[in-house]
């Protein structure tokens, strides 16, 4: 496959994934009848969004009951809990929070 042009610009409709540590994006051209992909990536180009709580609810008081509102502000973690709530959750005394 060749190609006149060195610069490939990537948009991430729902965000940049989430990760601690550096990530190196892969890139995939896949043929319409789905029978080939062929892979790109460059490990000189990294990618790092580390889940970063910017403001929360401190000092929650509640009944024995629940239904406290807790409220947690942080770039990417809603679409984290709608991706896959299983394994991404907020829970607190080890009860999942209600989303």
């Amino acid at each position: 496959m060749a190609t006149d042009s060195q610069t490939i610009v990537a948009t991430y409709d729902l965000g940049v994934p989430i990760a601690a540590t550096e990530t190196i994006p892969v890139l995939y051209f896949q043929k319409t009848d789905s029978s080939e992909r062929i892979y790109a990536h460059n490990e000189e180009h990294t990618a790092i969004n580390e889940l970063v709580v910017s403001t929360s609810t401190s000092g929650v008081q509640c009944s024995f009951a629940g239904g406290c509102e807790f409220e947690v502000t942080s770039t990417g973690l809603a679409s984290m809990i709608k991706a896959n709530p299983h394994d991404n959750h907020i829970s607190i005394c080890d009860e999942i929070c209600e989303f």
